[in-house]
């Protein structure tokens, strides 16, 4: 639906399919100066005009009026890609005007306009018939078609009189439209409808502020990827590709857990992903990679998990470290180990001075001790912040986190470059400015600096660290650059710090001198890791506690919508019967059948709703968990199957069954369910169906058994989702709905359901329910 149409009307333009606006006209000239133009465009755009009219304006009047702009009109007249008619052969049938056959037959003219090959339905009607007694009535019809139209390539322009409405009508009109024409000293005003407006610039600005966190994502540092738990990618960013050399496109034709890691570290990933779906805690583990050219890569995996509603696994999100420098690290400190320890049996000998080279030993360390306490005490966490700049308006975004680092607030800053430049140090203000425009003038990627900033809250200078990268448009030029602040300041005071340190280290020893100096580089830059890890970590937990209130709400939308959805499917149903009754036989063969087709496919879509409905009941309308008598459940399900069973023949069998804590509605529809299935793929002869149950450790494993037609082990995992049917419906009637309910009512109660069959050897589904505690 975004893509734009001509409207004919200047202070229009041009808009998108699903456009509903309205005029408020006083004469005839009024209607013919908007309407005219507005079914000329639609002519010239290929697509199918319909032009309901009344007083003031007659159909020959019309057509006359559109004669001066297409003398053409009658070739588009003949060839039926216009129609203009009156109002009582549209909007009123039998007497008076019903919304819902009005709002039908717009959809079935889009329909045939489509398979005649016009791109889609351009439509007007006038009021001027609309009397007081059915204004709520088109009132409610005007906001059905709002929504109706909103997702359907038509285009639509409701035309009211305006002596014939009083204020609140006219307030009725305006909010039901996405905005109004009305003439004001002589010209056209557009007034646009502040709901519709508000709706759009919201989106607009969601659209805006999730591309900026993906790019923050996409060319982060720190390699990072997000997996389904069977191994699919979901996205890995621009680092994780140059980690292991395979592009996206090669990573999504791969079997990752296989190709990419050695045989040696299954086993133990395995495990850990099982304790991470077991304690939902985050799990940290090494490993290696193979990469794209054959060579390994030693990494650290920083794995946590995102769970479905229903508490299962929905998707891995894992922070990638290399550690090779590390493993480089330990094996020099091992070496270093051996070394000391040939030291030690080549002192042995000397006693006077092993102790005097303990005694200078021990003071070292402490004193190393003391500084290395003292720099803990004063180093801070490292503060990091992004920002964006939009050269074609010189227009600055800033997160929080660079406002802090500036010391300012937002209401301070005038968001452009030459109001940043204001907050770099006098000294290093030449230089910054030089740095980024000769990028842009040699046309570079991006580029990086350090420079001093003063906060404008303290007067503090500061030291921050900048990356850049520059952004193209289609003909290469740059539009925009995106970018980090990373305040250094305390880093670089450790640093110095550090130096002394080395230089003191020095001094005392040789020997030790390089090998400290590694092991202190090497600490400095884990800690300023670890606390970079820290910082995106709980960025992370906030999206992911987003993501699950997303989740929650959809689930919502999801029961609403098929809900809101009967309303309309039961006028269908009602209306067809209702053709049937008075026009059957009245009218040729097929139109009999094509009634049928609709009765048929409303019930369809009738049964589907309501499996819809019972499926996102599981968790909206769920009840607590109380003892549930299996016996007394089986009894029930077997009489609400009782018609089914007495038809088919079918012989139950079923053992003395347990009493087990659950929701005893969906333990019903559990049942039902499984017997229903059972009893409809029973085969040729009559259905024999048998339900046990076996006492577990924790649980109680139930059975129900059949002789039926069996199933393809290569689809008994595949039946459990929504919508997933081997059969047709001329074999077998259905949705496709109902062992994805099993499935979700087994696991709201902590269970599990599977299938174990052959084709024609019959099906036996097994699911296990939590024990009551009978002492307790």
């Amino acid at each position: 639906m975004g893509v734009l149409r001509r409207s004919g009307v200047d202070i229009i333009g041009d808009v998108p399919w699903g456009t509903h606006f309205c005029q408020f006209y006083q004469t005839k000239e009024d209607l013919t100066d908007i309407l005219v133009p507005y079914f000329k465009a639609g002519l010239e755009n290929n697509e199918f005009c319909m032009w309901v009219t009344s007083e003031p304006l007659g159909v020959e009047e019309a057509i006359e009026s559109l004669r001066k702009v297409r003398p053409d009109i009658k070739e588009y007249l003949d060839k039926k890609q216009i129609e203009i008619i009156p109002y009582d052969e549209w909007y009123i049938e039998d007497g008076g005007f019903t919304s819902g056959r009005v709002l039908n037959g717009w959809v079935e003219k889009l329909d045939k306009a489509l398979d005649r090959g016009y791109e889609g339905l351009r439509v007007t009607g006038n009021t001027f018939w609309l009397e007081k007694e059915n204004w709520d009535d088109f009132v409610d019809y005007e906001e059905k078609l709002d929504k109706v139209i909103g997702r359907l390539q038509i285009m639509a322009v409701c035309t009211y009189p305006l002596e014939n409405c009083d204020a609140n009508e006219i307030i009725d009109v305006v909010n039901n439209h996405q905005f109004t024409l009305i003439k004001r000293g002589g010209d056209w005003t557009l007034v646009e409808n502040t709901r519709h407006k508000k709706t759009r610039e919201t989106l607009e600005k969601v659209k805006e502020r999730e591309k900026f966190f993906a790019n923050a994502i996409e060319f982060s540092a720190q390699p990072f990827s997000v997996e389904y738990p069977d191994g699919r990618l979901v996205m890995a960013n621009q680092a994780f590709e140059g980690l292991i050399g395979y592009t996206g496109e090669e990573l999504d034709k791969t079997d990752r857990s296989k190709t990419l890691t050695p045989e040696e570290f299954w086993e133990k990933e395995q495990v850990k992903l099982e304790e991470l779906n077991t304690t939902g805690r985050p799990v940290r583990y090494e490993k290696e990679y193979i990469r794209r050219d054959g060579t390994r890569v030693p990494v650290e995996r920083l794995v946590h998990l995102i769970r479905n509603e229903d508490g299962t696994p929905q998707y891995y999100y894992s922070f990638v470290t290399d550690i090779n420098k590390r493993k480089k690290t330990q094996r020099q400190n091992l070496k270093l180990l051996e070394n000391e320890q040939q030291l030690a049996a080549e002192l042995k000998a000397s006693n006077k001075a092993l102790e005097q080279q303990k005694e200078y030993l021990v003071k070292f360390n402490q004193k190393l001790q003391e500084s290395e306490d003292m720099l803990n005490r004063s180093q801070k966490i490292a503060k990091l912040g992004s920002w964006e700049l939009d050269l074609v308006n010189n227009h600055l975004f800033w997160s929080d986190e660079v406002y802090r680092i500036f010391g300012l607030q937002p209401q301070e800053f005038a968001a452009t470059y030459e109001a940043f430049l204001e907050r770099v140090h006098p000294d290093d203000r030449k230089e910054v400015d030089e740095t980024y425009n000769s990028s842009l003038h040699e046309n570079r990627d991006g580029y990086e600096i350090v420079h001093r900033a003063v906060k404008k809250s303290t007067g503090e200078v500061r030291t921050v660290q900048e990356k850049c990268t520059h952004f193209r448009d289609e003909s290469g030029q740059i539009i925009r650059s995106m970018g980090m602040v990373h305040d250094i300041t305390e880093r670089q005071k450790a640093e110095e710090h550090k130096q002394e340190l080395l230089e003191m280290e020095k001094q005392l020893t040789e020997e030790l001198s390089a090998t400290n100096e590694e092991l202190m580089a090497t600490t400095e830059e884990l800690k300023t890791a670890n606390e970079e890890l820290i910082i995106t970590q709980n960025h992370l937990t906030d999206m992911v506690e987003k993501l699950k209130t997303s989740n929650r709400e959809l689930e919502q939308f999801a029961y609403v919508a098929s809900h809101d959805l009967q309303e309309p499917l039961r006028m269908v149903g009602s209306f067809t019967q209702l053709l049937k009754r008075r026009y059957k036989g009245k009218l040729d063969e097929d139109a009999d059948d094509y009634i049928d087709f609709i009765i048929d496919g409303a019930q369809r879509m009738k049964d589907l709703i309501d499996d819809l409905l019972a499926f996102s009941r599981l968790n909206t309308q769920a009840r607590e968990f109380e003892p549930v008598i299996m016996d007394v459940a089986l009894n029930d399900v077997l009489n609400n199957l009782k018609t089914s069973i007495t038809y088919n023949k079918a012989h139950i069998s079923y053992d003395s069954l347990p009493v087990v804590k659950a929701d005893p509605s969906q333990i019903n529809q559990l049942l039902q369910n499984l017997i229903a299935n059972a009893i409809k793929f029973c085969g040729e002869g009559p259905p024999r169906i048998h339900i046990s149950a076996e006492e577990q450790k924790e649980q109680w494993l139930f059975c129900v058994k059949d002789e039926g037609i069996g199933i393809d082990p290569q689809y008994q995992e595949q039946i459990f989702r929504i919508f997933k049917r081997l059969h047709t419906r001329e074999e077998y009637e259905g949705t496709g709905i109902g062992l994805a309910i099993c499935k979700r009512i087994v696991e709201r109660h902590n269970g599990k359901i599977w299938v174990e069959s052959e084709l024609w050897k019959g099906s036996t589904f097994y699911f296990e329910l939590p024990k009551i505690n009978i002492n307790g």
